[in-house]
């Protein structure tokens, strides 16, 4: 199996002798846990996260998503005011997966839709750790008068 770095150079890597390679990070090789990619041929739309087409090919490069998926697998970045993670949190509720954040202050900008069709999955964070004094999961709005999340039937 090839081991790839980034997303980046996952969206550049056509395989020739092996259908399956593992992603070791997103923007840079271990800012999030290692992913299992496995190569399919057709027509696919690159969502960012678990379905990547390389450039020029046909086909993707698909992960099969577990029932809770970590956010950071779609690009998302803790402590960062300046990058919003709106986008990120709607990709995986159009999804219909269960959103695991980690600890770190993650910024939005957007209002973030959650459909009727994400009824029975969950967000979940880590809390706050006593024994360390530090903060788990925080959804930091930073854009004043905006909803953070608008439920509506869909």
């Amino acid at each position: 199996m090839d081991t790839i770095n980034t997303i980046t150079d996952l969206r550049n890597y056509i395989p020739t002798t092996h259908d399956t390679c593992c992603l070791l990070g997103y923007y840079i090789k271990g800012d999030k846990e290692p992913l299992i990619y496995i190569y399919k041929a057709g027509t696919f739309s690159d969502n960012g996260g678990n379905i990547i087409v390389p450039t020029g090919a046909n086909g993707a490069w698909i992960a099969e998503l577990q029932d809770e998926v970590n956010i950071k697998h779609f690009g998302a970045k803790a402590n960062d005011i300046n990058f919003d993670n709106s986008i990120c949190f709607q990709k995986l509720i159009n999804l219909e997966v269960s959103i695991f954040v980690p600890s770190g202050i993650w910024y939005v900008r957007n209002t973030i839709f959650l459909t009727m069709n994400f009824s029975g999955n969950h967000i979940r964070g880590n809390g706050y750790d006593r024994w360390n004094k530090e903060f788990g999961s925080v959804i930091w709005v930073s854009v004043p008068n905006i909803k953070i999340f608008d439920f509506y039937e869909g």
